[in-house]
């Protein structure tokens, strides 16, 4: 598992905004927020046991790991709710920093994905909440 983290990890530093590594495949996005995991999610892909690597991950993209069941993830920033999420679901983390919460793209609040997933306990509600809050940002 060391050798597909570091090259997640790898992935992570040079460009790439997250990257989903098993021993012979990577999944990588340079999209931001939860989408690329939302990708991976929709198409059906199985990454269970996967390692994978993001620029930033919030509670909401805490559980969307959770739901893919990755085994190990690396965040270059992670909240303390996503740090909180993914223990109880037993990924392993590392992370480059630890924050109180994700800030909103325009930096004046909290991340309304993040905050949409508040009191959430499963991967399922945690997945309906944010497509929720999606499409009311959508429209």
């Amino acid at each position: 598992m060391e050798n597909r983290f570091k090259k997640a990890k790898n992935l992570i530093a040079n460009g790439v905004t997250c990257a989903i590594v098993s021993a012979d495949e990577v999944i990588t996005s340079c999209k931001k927020g939860v989408k690329p995991l939302l990708e991976v999610i929709s198409s059906g892909k199985c990454v269970v046991g996967w390692v994978a690597a993001d620029k930033v991950v919030g509670a909401g993209a805490a559980f969307l790991y959770a739901r893919m069941q990755i085994s190990a993830l690396y965040a270059e920033v992670l909240s303390v709710d996503a740090k909180e999420v993914v223990e109880r679901f037993g990924i392993a983390v590392e992370y480059g920093s630890l924050v109180p919460y994700i800030k909103n793209r325009k930096g004046d609040g909290v991340c309304p994905i993040e905050q949409c997933v508040k009191g959430c306990e499963t991967c399922d509600d945690a997945f309906k909440k944010i497509n929720e809050r999606l499409n009311e940002l959508v429209d």
